[in-house]
C-alpha cells in the first residue's frame, strides 16, 4: 500500500510553490541521493545549476540560447547522459548534450533536477554522470499556464500550457518558443517548441504516459573581433568587421574564419521526439518500462574562408541531413526486498545512427541507421549493517559500432562494478567508493573514424578505436549542524584510451578542414578534484548556499599532434567559488537571491582565458494567488568577462517574467 501511495503521489503532486524547482546532487558512488539540495526560482534555474560543486554550465552564446555546454568534474558533454523522466535525451546518440538546454525544456514544466556525478550502475557507467530532469506529472485538475519573458537584445519568451483530466485520463499540451538577438551581431537565437503527452490511469498502480514533442531551434554564429584589435565590434560608432576567429560549431577545439553575410552563418536543427512509458506497483516493487525514439535534422551554414583541393578559398559550406537517429527502450524494478535490503535491477538497449548528411548539395557522408548499438543489464543493492552501510552494483554492458566503409567493425563487452561503504558516527558521516567507468564511442565519433579511416592508414599510421575505461575513485564526509549541512569529497579518475576530436590533426595530417577531424585513443587521462558545499540556514527565511571546486587534468600526447593536443577541459577552471544567497518572504511570498560565480584562470593551446568573478540578481514576487512576476539582473556590476578565447560575454542585462495559472 506504501507503494501504491508513493506511485501515485509521482503522478499527481505539483512544487510546494509554482515557481520553485528543487535541485539535488550526489555523487554516483556515495550513499545519499541529496548530498546537496537547492531551491530554484524557475526563471534563474539555469543559474543555479551552475552553483553546484563540479558542474560547469559553459555559455557559447551571448544571447539566451541553446548553446550551453554542460560539463561534469571537467568532463565534456559527450560524458554527461540526460534523462527526461525515464527518457533518455543523449546517451550515445550524435549529439551530446550540446543542444539540449533548459531554454527549450520549458524550466516551470520540471518538479526536480538530479545531478549525478561519476558513472552510475543504473543510468549509464560514463565518466562525468548524469542529469535527471523530472518533470510534473499527472494533472490533477484542468488548468492553463501562461509564461511571457522580456529581456535585454531584444530577448522574448513565451510559453501556453495546458493541463486536462477527466476519470482516469489526463492531457497536457504545451507550446513556446524564444527569439534573442544576442549581445554580438549575428547572435541571434530563434526557438519553437510544441508537445502532446497522454496520461492513463489503470486501476490504482498503473499508469501509462504516451507523449511526442518537437523542438526547432535556428541559432546564428557571432561576429568576433580581430583578436589584435582591442576595441570591440558590438559599438555602435566602430566600424563593421567583416571577419570573424571563431565558429560554435567547433570550440574549443578549432576555430574559423568567416565573413558576415546576410543569411549565412548559422545552425538550425530540429529533433522530433516519442515515447511511451509504463509504471506499475507490483507486490516485490516498482516496475517503469519506457520505449523512445529521437530524430534530429540540422541545417548548417558557412561563409568564410575554407580549404579546398585548389587552396585556401573564400566559399559558401552548406550542410544538410538527418544527424541523430537514436531508439531504444529501459526497464527498471525499483524497490526490491533482498536480504532486508532494498534493491534496483534493469534493462536497457539503444540503436543510434544517422542518416544521409549533404554538403554543398553533394552526399558526403553515408547513411548509417545501426552505427552503435548498446545492450546493459544493471543491478544495485544497499543494505544498513550493523557496523556501516554498503551498496554494491554491477552493470554488463555489450555494444558494437558498425562502420559503412572499409574501417573494421569495433566491439566490445564490460562488466563495471562499483562499491561504497558509508559509516555514520553521530552527525558525521563517511564514505569511501569506487565505480568503474566506461563510455564506448559515439555515434559521431564512429561517423568520422570510418570516414577517416583509409586516409589515416595510407600516411602510415596505425589507426583503430576502442572504449574508455578505467576507475572513479572517491572517499568524502558529511557533516549536519542544527542549521548548517556541509559535504566534503575528493575523488580521483583513472582512464585509459580518452577519446578525443582532433581537427588540427585532420590539417595538419589529412590536409583537409572542418568539418573534418580524426578521432583518436589517448593513452590516459587523469582528474584529480575536490568538492565542497555547504548549506546554511541563519534564519527562517534567510539561507546561504556556498560551494567550491577543485580539478586538476593531465592527458598524455597526441600522437597525430603532440604539441597541439585537445583537450575537453579548457574550458573549465582549476577553481571556482560560487555562493547564493536567497532571502524569502521580505514582503509576502516573495524570494530575494544574490548569487556570484568566480572562476581562475583557463590555459590551454587553443585558449588562453582570465579568471571571472560575475553577480546576478533574482527577485521573485507573487503579490496575487497565481500569478508570479520575476525580475533578473545578470552581471549585476558589469564585469567583462569571457568562456572562450576573445568571446566577450554580455555585460549587464536584464529580464522580466510573468507567469500566470488560472
Amino acid at each position: 500500500m506504501i507503494r501504491k501511495i508513493l506511485l501515485l503521489s509521482t503522478f499527481f503532486c505539483l512544487p510546494a510553490t509554482a515557481q520553485e524547482v528543487v535541485i539535488e546532487a550526489s555523487s554516483a558512488v556515495g550513499i545519499d541521493k541529496t548530498e546537496q539540495k537547492i531551491t530554484s526560482q524557475y526563471l534563474s534555474l539555469k543559474k543555479d545549476i551552475d552553483l553546484l560543486p563540479g558542474l560547469n554550465l559553459a555559455s557559447l552564446s551571448s544571447s539566451v540560447s541553446p548553446r550551453d555546454k554542460i560539463f561534469l568534474r571537467s568532463f565534456s558533454p559527450e560524458r554527461v547522459y540526460i534523462y527526461l523522466d525515464e527518457f533518455p535525451l543523449n546517451g550515445s546518440g550524435i549529439r551530446g548534450n550540446f543542444y539540449i538546454d533548459l531554454s527549450t525544456l520549458d524550466p516551470e514544466k520540471i518538479k526536480k533536477l538530479e545531478v549525478i556525478y561519476g558513472p552510475s550502475v543504473i543510468y549509464g557507467s560514463n565518466p562525468g554522470g548524469n542529469i535527471i530532469i523530472k518533470t510534473k506529472g499527472f494533472p490533477t485538475k484542468n488548468t492553463l499556464e501562461i509564461n511571457s519573458l522580456t529581456g535585454s537584445f531584444g530577448t522574448i519568451k513565451g510559453s501556453v500550457n495546458y493541463l486536462g483530466s477527466w476519470e482516469t485520463n489526463g492531457i497536457e499540451l504545451s507550446f513556446g518558443g524564444m527569439k534573442s538577438d544576442g549581445y554580438l551581431r549575428n547572435d541571434f537565437m530563434d526557438s519553437k517548441n510544441g508537445k502532446v503527452t497522454f496520461y492513463h490511469l489503470i486501476g490504482d498502480s498503473t499508469v501509462i504516459k504516451v507523449f511526442a514533442g518537437r523542438y526547432r531551434i535556428k541559432d546564428g554564429i557571432p561576429v568576433l573581433n580581430d583578436p589584435n584589435n582591442a576595441k570591440t565590434n558590438y559599438d555602435s560608432d566602430y566600424p563593421v568587421v567583416k571577419e570573424t576567429y571563431f565558429s560554435l560549431a567547433c570550440a574549443p577545439y578549432c576555430k574559423l574564419k568567416l565573413i558576415e553575410k546576410e543569411g549565412e552563418n548559422y545552425i538550425e536543427r530540429t529533433t522530433d521526439r516519442f515515447g511511451v512509458s509504463l509504471s506499475k506497483d507490483t507486490d516485490i516493487g516498482l516496475l517503469n518500462l519506457a520505449i523512445y525514439t529521437n530524430k534530429s535534422y540540422k541545417k548548417e551554414r558557412y561563409y568564410g574562408f575554407f580549404k579546398t583541393p585548389a587552396g585556401i578559398k573564400l566559399t559558401y559550406l552548406r550542410f544538410n541531413g538527418q544527424d541523430d537517429r537514436t531508439y531504444g527502450f529501459r526497464t527498471t524494478y525499483e524497490n526490491l526486498s533482498i536480504l532486508n535490503g532494498e534493491g534496483i535491477g534493469g534493462i536497457e538497449f539503444q540503436n543510434s545512427g544517422y542518416g544521409q548528411i549533404d554538403k554543398n548539395g553533394k552526399p558526403f557522408v553515408a547513411k548509417n541507421h545501426n552505427a552503435l548499438r548498446r545492450f546493459a543489464l544493471f543491478g544495485e543493492f544497499k543494505k544498513e549493517l550493523p557496523l556501516l552501510t554498503i551498496k554494491t552494483g554491477l552493470r554488463v554492458e555489450n555494444w558494437k559500432g558498425n562502420s559503412i566503409t572499409d574501417a573494421p567493425n569495433i566491439k566490445g563487452t564490460q562488466i563495471l562494478p562499483s562499491l561504497t561503504l558509508s559509516k555514520k558516527l553521530g552527525s558525521v558521516e563517511l564514505f569511501a567508493g569506487t565505480g568503474r567507468v566506461y563510455r564506448p564511442p559515439r555515434a559521431e565519433e564512429i561517423l568520422w573514424y570510418s570516414k577517416e579511416y583509409s586516409d589515416i592508414k595510407s600516411k602510415g599510421y596505425d589507426y583503430d578505436l576502442k572504449a574508455e575505461k578505467g576507475w572513479d575513485y572517491e572517499v568524502g564526509i558529511r557533516k549536519k549542524f542544527p542549521n548548517l549541512k556541509l559535504t566534503a569529497r575528493i575523488y580521483r579518475y583513472e582512464i585509459r584510451d580518452f577519446i578525443v576530436s582532433n581537427f588540427e590533426a585532420a590539417k595538419d595530417v589529412l590536409n583537409k578542414s572542418f568539418p573534418d577531424r580524426i578521432i583518436e585513443n589517448l593513452d590516459y587521462y587523469r582528474l584529480n578534484g575536490l568538492e565542497i558545499s555547504s548549506n546554511w540556514k541563519l534564519l527562517e527565511n534567510l539561507s546561504v548556499y556556498t560551494a567550491y571546486s577543485y580539478q586538476d587534468t593531465k592527458t598524455s600526447k597526441s600522437k597525430f599532434t603532440p604539441d597541439k593536443t585537445p583537450d575537453p577541459s579548457v574550458l573549465i577552471p582549476k577553481h571556482k567559488l560560487t555562493t547564493a544567497i536567497t532571502k524569502k518572504n521580505l514582503l509576502k511570498r516573495d524570494a530575494l537571491k544574490l548569487t556570484g560565480t568566480f572562476y581562475s584562470k583557463r590555459n590551454g593551446y587553443t585558449e588562453k582565458l582570465p579568471g571571472l568573478g560575475v553577480i546576478d540578481v533574482s527577485y521573485s514576487i507573487s503579490p496575487v494567488k497565481n500569478i508570479t512576476f520575476n525580475f533578473q539582473i545578470n552581471n549585476l556590476f558589469d564585469k567583462k568577462y569571457y568562456y572562450v578565447e576573445n568571446y566577450e560575454m554580455p555585460g549587464r542585462n536584464y529580464s522580466l517574467s510573468i507567469k500566470a495559472l488560472f
